[in-house]
C-alpha cells in the first residue's frame, strides 16, 4: 500500500513539474513576406544585412538581398538574450541564462567562448561591444557601467550610479555610437554616457520595446510610425510607415525600412 501511495505522488511531482516547463508559441509561416521565418529577434548592421534568431535558437545572416548567408547555432547554452553586429569581423552572442559570451568570426563560426561568471559578474542583463574592441556591461552589484577587455580585466568604468539617482538598473540595450554610450532602462529611459563613462544626460523615452540610433538621433517604433528625437535637444519628428497591426517592430537603415513580424520580414526601400 506505501509503495502504491508513493508511486503516486511520484506521478503528482512529476507531473507538476513538467508542466511548469515554458512552451514557445508556435508560428504559422504564411509565407507570404520577403524573409519567411518564425522570429525570436531581429538586429541590423551597419553594412544593411539583418540578423534573425530563429525560434529554433539559430542565428541566420542575410545578405543585402535577403539571402541566408551564414548561420549560428549553439542549442547547449539556453537562448540567445543579444547579439551584437557592430562589428561585421567579430559578432558577439550573449546567452544570459549561462552568463556565456560566444565571439563569432564575419562567418559566424566560433572563435571562442568566455564565462563572465568566471570573471566575477553576474546577473548581466546585456552586453555591447566597444569602438576600442572591448566589451560595455551593467553590473548590478557595483551599480556601474563597466567597459572590460576579452580576458575580464576592467578597462574603465562609469561612477556609482547612484550618484545620478540611478539605482537598480534593469538595462535592455546597451549601445556604443559615435563615441557616446547609450544604455536603456524602462523606469528611467536612455541614460547617455560619453565613451569614457562620463555622465551626459537621461532621455525620458521610457516603454519601449527597443531603440536604434545613430549617435545624433534616436529612432524608435511606436503607433506604427517611427518616433525620432535629437539627442541634443530631444526635438521629434515622424518617419511614416506601412499601416499594419500585425508589425512587431521596424528596423531602419539610410536606405531601408525593415518591417519585422512573428513569421518573417518585409522590406521596403527609403525614398
Amino acid at each position: 500500500m506505501v509503495n502504491k501511495i508513493l508511486t503516486f505522488l511520484s506521478i503528482i511531482i512529476f507531473t507538476s513539474c513538467s508542466t511548469t516547463k515554458e512552451v514557445k508559441e508556435q508560428v504559422v509561416l504564411s509565407n507570404t513576406h520577403d524573409i519567411n521565418v518564425a522570429i525570436e529577434n531581429v538586429f541590423l548592421d551597419n553594412l544593411d544585412q539583418l540578423h534573425i534568431v530563429d525560434n529554433k535558437g539559430t542565428l541566420i545572416r542575410y545578405t543585402q538581398d535577403l539571402e541566408i548567408l551564414y548561420k549560428y547555432a549553439d542549442n547547449t547554452l539556453g537562448s540567445i538574450q543579444h547579439v551584437d553586429v557592430n562589428n561585421p569581423l567579430k559578432t558577439l552572442v550573449y546567452h544570459r541564462d549561462y552568463g556565456i559570451i560566444s565571439y563569432l568570426d564575419n562567418t559566424l563560426a566560433l572563435i571562442k567562448k568566455s564565462n563572465l561568471q568566471d570573471w566575477g559578474y553576474y546577473d548581466i542583463a546585456t552586453i555591447a561591444s566597444s569602438n576600442d574592441g572591448n566589451i560595455w556591461l551593467y553590473d548590478p552589484a557595483k551599480n556601474q557601467i563597466l567597459k572590460i577587455n576579452d580576458a575580464g580585466v576592467v578597462k574603465l568604468s562609469t561612477n556609482n550610479l547612484n550618484d545620478y539617482r540611478l539605482e537598480d538598473l534593469n538595462p535592455t540595450k546597451i549601445v556604443e555610437r559615435d563615441n557616446k554610450l547609450f544604455v536603456y532602462d524602462a523606469e528611467f529611459g536612455i541614460i547617455i554616457f560619453d565613451n569614457l563613462g562620463q555622465y551626459l544626460k537621461l532621455l525620458p523615452i521610457k516603454n519601449v520595446d527597443t531603440f536604434q540610433t545613430d549617435g545624433k538621433n534616436i529612432y524608435v517604433f511606436q503607433n506604427q510610425s517611427i518616433k525620432v528625437f535629437t539627442i541634443r535637444l530631444l526635438e521629434e519628428s515622424t518617419i511614416p510607415l506601412l499601416k499594419n497591426t500585425m508589425t512587431e517592430n521596424v528596423l531602419i537603415s539610410p536606405r531601408s525600412i525593415y518591417y519585422i513580424y512573428k513569421d518573417g520580414v518585409d522590406r521596403a526601400f527609403r525614398k
